[in-house]
């Protein structure tokens, strides 16, 4: 995979401490970021199939995939607002966050 250059430009945008922990949001790309954990918008089933989901995948290698289908198989599914947690494989990260949220347009 080839990266531009002008994404590797860490810019913090946004910081908030809770508790023990320190959130920021930054503009760069995800997997070039210098923090311990990186959060995927996961579905259900953490099948990475498409978007930054599918990035991450891709760029994290069979260990991530392999955690998350592990997983699967223990659960059949992850329910909407539950977070798993996984190695980030190849990644400089300590863990990847999956985070489910909800597909809007299954509510009314």
């Amino acid at each position: 995979m080839e990266v531009d250059e002008s994404v590797l430009k860490q810019d913090e945008f946004f910081s908030h401490k809770f508790g023990g922990l320190k959130f920021k949001i930054y503009s760069a790309s995800i997997l070039r970021l210098k923090v311990d954990a990186i959060v995927n918008a996961a579905n259900e089933s953490l099948a990475h199939g498409g978007g930054v989901a599918y990035v991450i995948a891709e760029a994290a290698g069979q260990r991530l995939n392999d955690d998350c289908r592990r997983h699967i198989n223990d659960k059949y599914r992850v329910l909407v607002t539950e977070n798993i947690i996984t190695s980030a494989g190849k990644l400089g990260y300590k863990s990847v966050i999956h985070a489910v949220g909800p597909i809007w347009h299954k509510y009314r």
